[in-house]
């Protein structure tokens, strides 16, 4: 069942890619047509102006093939800062400090709506003459709708934050295994310099600490 719903996808995936492919390059033959009818110095204005909605258009789909809203709408992230609600003992069995959830720097309702409006704007197909204006727009539409939707923030939220915790806890893993390799090679070079030179090791090590 699993195998025929990841196929199933990667069919889904390919039509959709065929059928952005096509409006890109009907896009790009409509641009370069309307530049034939151009002077030179509106060329120029209209080439500029392409790369310019270049450029918007490939931060968004860049973002949106990181599977990532936010960046998708130029917001930063879902990096808010939190703190878990906890009870302080103060006084035992007689004064308890309650603390509630604090969080800060969270992007909120009318921040999203106010991104969603101004990337609309910039990668409409109406406006922006990239070919591939109409695969950002649609980006934008779906990324406003996962950020606006209180469940599926959340989700795509606590998602976000296991994966970073399982990227702090594989890093975590690797310096500590590099620094109990790192401490047992020390140990065994300070054993042999201690067997070679016998009471003379620790002057030794201390001499070539002061060198050093």
């Amino acid at each position: 069942h699993q195998q025929q719903e990841r196929y199933r996808l990667e069919q889904q995936n390919f039509v959709e890619e065929q059928k952005n492919l096509r409006i890109q390059q009907e896009r790009e033959r409509h641009f370069q047509a309307q530049l034939t009818k151009l002077t030179e110095d509106q060329r120029k204005l209209a080439l500029k102006q392409k790369k310019r909605d270049a450029a918007i258009v490939n931060r968004v789909l860049k973002s949106k093939g990181k599977d990532d809203p936010y960046a998708v709408l130029g917001l930063p992230n879902n990096r808010s800062f939190r703190l878990p609600e906890r009870f302080i003992t103060v006084i035992p069995r007689f004064f308890t400090l309650h603390v509630p959830e604090i969080q800060l720097f969270a992007v909120n309702a009318q921040q999203i709506k106010r991104a969603y409006r101004e990337r609309a704007k910039l990668v409409h197909p109406d406006k922006n003459v990239d070919g591939r204006a109409v695969e950002a727009f649609v980006a934008v539409e779906e990324a406003a709708a996962i950020l606006l939707d209180e469940v599926a923030r959340a989700q795509y939220d606590q998602q976000i934050l296991q994966q970073r915790r399982d990227r702090r806890s594989k890093v975590t893993g690797v310096v500590w295994k590099a620094f109990h390799k790192a401490l047992g090679t020390t140990s065994r070079v300070l054993g042999t310099i201690k067997m070679l030179l016998g009471p003379f090791a620790v002057p030794f090590l201390i001499l070539a600490a002061l060198i050093f």
